[in-house]
């Protein structure tokens, strides 16, 4: 019904070819009112040339309780035989996922690359790349998604509010800079402050000397 809110919204994909993996960027919606909208990606990746397949798309809601699905097929191109325009539209499906989850920006570097292999008509090449971005994207949405919520460090916390979710080698690079940089002011720090003691003792010791013995003089 058009007027129906919709509560506990869980989403699956099945397919009759094993050779496939199968995610959603998002596959639970807590809630839907009337006319609203929600956006979600199915990630599938084919590890074969599989030809044409189909896939089955299923949504089970809790409240009121139903489901529904629905089969789409899928043609399978063998890597190497993608022409420009494919390639351009899996550019912009690809772009629309990264924009879709924050975690995934950092990649659209790669889609520039892919992007200017496409126009030197290095197809092979922008197609690996593609695939670079997404396989990363979905990595960096299932660790957000299994993360538990958990206390983090203070060097944590402040990483984490000024770069963002980042890939893993990316974050261990930038934690190893801040540790660097965290040491060479401590290393500063301590230094400044052994040279002021040094001052400090040293002026002291100029205040506090002994008078010299005056020489006696024979008659």
């Amino acid at each position: 019904s058009g007027n129906t809110t919709f509560s506990g919204i869980r989403l699956s994909a099945s397919s009759n070819n094993t050779e496939l993996t199968m995610s959603y960027t998002v596959d639970y919606f807590a809630q839907l009112e009337p006319g609203e909208e929600q956006v979600t990606n199915l990630i599938i990746t084919s590890y074969t040339s599989q030809g044409t397949y189909e896939i089955v798309v299923s949504a089970n809601i809790t409240n009121p309780e139903s489901s529904d699905s629905a089969i789409i097929m899928i043609n399978s191109i063998e890597k190497g035989t993608y022409s420009p325009e494919e390639l351009n539209t899996k550019i912009a499906f690809t772009r629309d996922l990264l924009s879709s989850n924050p975690q995934c920006l950092e990649l659209n570097e790669l889609l520039l690359r892919a992007e200017i292999a496409v126009n030197n008509n290095n197809l092979d090449e922008a197609s690996e790349l593609l695939g670079i971005a997404l396989e990363n994207c979905r990595f960096l949405v299932t660790q957000v998604e299994e993360e538990e919520p958990a206390a983090l460090t203070l060097l944590g916390a402040v990483y984490e509010s000024i770069f963002g979710p980042t890939l893993p080698w990316r974050r261990t690079r930038r934690y190893l800079i801040i540790t660097v940089v965290i040491f060479v002011l401590l290393l500063l720090s301590l230094l400044t402050e052994r040279f002021r003691i040094w001052r400090y003792v040293k002026k002291r010791k100029g205040r506090f000397k002994k008078p010299k013995k005056p020489k006696m003089q024979s008659i």
